[in-house]
């Protein structure tokens, strides 16, 4: 990213925008080593639009008047998708495949 828009440090997170009103995620910024920036996008598994694309969500996101700047004139390095379960670790299965840092300690979404 362009330095005078880097800022080392500096945690963003938001919940909501792109998203309705019935779908749940957010986004995480982190600003970290020599004009990096680490973004991710989060779109809970249970959201009911057949049609909603977390990618193309993610892609709208990216275009917000406060996150854009972020991004303008930066190269990117590298990029993945993951999918995870947000219950707290005390709730998942004992037989479960996935060891516990796999888990987060967010509340599930109702």
């Amino acid at each position: 990213m362009r330095p005078e828009t880097h800022r080392p440090g500096l945690v963003q997170h938001t919940l909501g925008w792109p998203l309705d009103n019935r779908t749940g995620g957010g986004s995480f910024l982190y600003h970290y080593g020599a004009n990096l920036v680490s973004v991710g996008f989060v779109v809970h598994l249970n959201y009911a639009n057949p049609y909603l694309s977390p990618y193309g969500e993610f892609q709208r996101f990216k275009t917000h008047p406060a996150i854009r700047g972020t991004f303008e004139g930066g190269k990117r390095i590298a990029y993945g998708a993951r999918a995870h379960d947000a219950r707290a670790a005390g709730s998942r299965s004992r037989s479960s495949p996935f060891p516990a840092a796999c888990w987060s300690a967010a509340p599930r979404a109702s």
